[in-house]
């Protein structure tokens, strides 16, 4: 009986089956371990060992006299190499700043969430705006570009009487023009007269002096009058001295001046130039020294004037020398006529001197 050979065939179901079972248990093992894997390549750890190699490597070929394209192939892998990296580490920070913004939003309150996402519809709302007024403003510049292409073209088709009366009528606007700052100059100037006018007028309106004057009998005393005016510097301190019965004083303003003198009997005066609306003196009488005279001083009269007017100010005898005798105040008014605050103890011998006066105030 004759042998048959038996046939052996590999590729059959058997295989396919294997094949197909391996397959799949090595998707299965990948799909696992896919989380952990890591591509290896340009932007990983490896980076600085690549530089340092290819430096090494340059080094090299420059001492083995290598053509110096190839030393320039790897001085370019070494840029891109040093490229590689910063980009690598601008984009790990990127994505760290990233996670913070996500871990911030994420925590934000739904309050202020909801501003934030408000705030961000108005800056697009705005910068809508902002672009709409771009162009709008775009769209005048040309509109105003179109216009004076117009205009130049117009002025070119005038006819010649047209272009030179166009021409006068600009010569008599630019006249016009000039003639109207030259009034609104004048205008400025006679203003600026009037001011210098106006406060010349009050400064001498200030300047109605008045005279204080102290007669006296007795003969070597040597009395004195003093006006003091009450005011104060822009410091704080006053402007003249308190009354001091032990010494003269004198007249210390600018435009006031005052008489005095040594022995009686004798007349002292003082005179102040300037006297402002509201402001206030005070009268004083000074017996300084007897001289020999033990008798008391004898007042014969104290007198004021002013615009033409004349008051008599009260008086008594003084016994006692270094003593002064207050009198009272006086002020001018809004209307420019004196007012009186005269000492309680010469009131009524005031009013018998003066009936007619009716100016007073009190301190």
């Amino acid at each position: 009986m004759k042998v048959q050979r038996r046939e052996v065939n590999i590729f059959n179901m058997s295989l396919l089956d294997i094949l197909c079972g391996a397959l799949g248990a090595f998707c299965f093992l990948m799909l696992a371990l896919l989380p952990f894997w890591k591509p290896e390549g340009l932007h990983n750890e490896k980076i600085p060992d690549l530089r340092k190699d290819a430096a090494e490597l340059r080094e090299k070929l420059a001492r083995l006299g290598a053509p110096t394209e190839l030393i320039e192939r790897v001085r370019q892998l070494d840029i891109e190499l040093r490229k590689a990296l910063a980009a690598k580490a601008e984009t790990a920070e990127l994505l760290r700043q990233l996670e913070d913004l996500k871990k911030q939003l994420a925590n934000m309150p739904p309050d202020v969430r909801e501003q934030f996402e408000k705030l961000q519809r108005e800056y697009a709302r705005m910068q809508a705006a902002i672009d709409e007024q771009k162009r709008l403003a775009q769209d005048a510049q040309a509109q105003a570009a179109e216009l004076a292409r117009q205009l130049e073209a117009m002025k070119k088709d005038l006819a010649p009487g047209l272009k030179e009366q166009f021409e006068k009528q600009q010569e008599i606007l630019r006249r016009t023009q000039e003639a109207q700052r030259a009034a609104e100059e004048k205008a400025r100037e006679l203003e600026s007269r009037l001011g210098q006018a106006e406060q010349q007028r009050t400064t001498l309106q200030d300047r109605l002096p008045f005279t204080a004057a102290l007669t006296w009998t007795s003969a070597k005393h040597d009395l004195d009058i003093y006006v003091r005016f009450v005011g104060k510097k822009p410091d704080g301190t006053p402007r003249m001295a308190p009354v001091d019965p032990l010494k003269a004083q004198t007249a210390t303003l600018t435009g006031d001046f005052n008489v005095n003198c040594t022995e009686g009997p004798c007349t002292d005066l003082w005179t102040m130039r300037d006297m402002p609306v509201l402001s206030e003196y005070e009268v004083h009488i000074k017996f300084l020294a007897a001289k020999g005279n033990s008798g008391p001083a004898f007042i014969r009269g104290v007198f004021l004037t002013y615009e033409g007017k004349f008051w008599r100010l009260p008086t008594k005898a003084m016994p006692q020398e270094q003593t002064s005798l207050f009198l009272g105040n006086f002020r001018v008014n809004q209307k420019r006529d004196l007012e009186f605050a005269i000492a309680p103890e010469f009131l009524a011998q005031f009013k018998a001197a003066n009936p007619e006066e009716t100016n007073y105030y009190t301190q």
